[in-house]
């Protein structure tokens, strides 16, 4: 509803591969302090560079997250040719909708 907030949190799930690309267990991590946030239409919902998003409007957007790996976490075919940034994005749907309570019209009759 316009005028809520919500906090984005962003998590990692890193899963661990040995040699013969068993995967074992993982760890998951919380990397919203290392993403950067967009909203698709600020009229309608902002968001903070920590994740904070505003209601502002009624209206549809979205909220782009980005992610961007630090250098050699990423290994795709062995870990020599692992040492590049890698980039993930994600889009989350906002929807902001009027509160029902504020606009409830009472149900009147009249005799005459």
């Amino acid at each position: 509803y316009i005028g809520d907030t919500r906090q984005l949190t962003i998590y990692a799930n890193y899963k661990n591969t040995t040699s013969n690309n068993a995967t074992g267990s993982g760890r998951r991590e919380d990397i919203t302090d290392n993403c950067t946030f967009q909203s698709g239409n600020e009229d309608v919902a902002t968001v903070t560079s920590g994740g904070f998003v505003e209601a502002k409007a009624v209206g549809l957007t979205s909220i782009n997250v980005t992610y961007t790996a630090a250098p050699g976490s990423a290994n795709f075919s062995s870990p020599a040719q692992g040492k590049i940034p890698v980039v993930f994005s994600v889009i989350v749907p906002v929807t902001v909708l009027r509160d029902p309570a504020i606009y409830q019209v009472s149900n009147v009759t009249s005799n005459r």
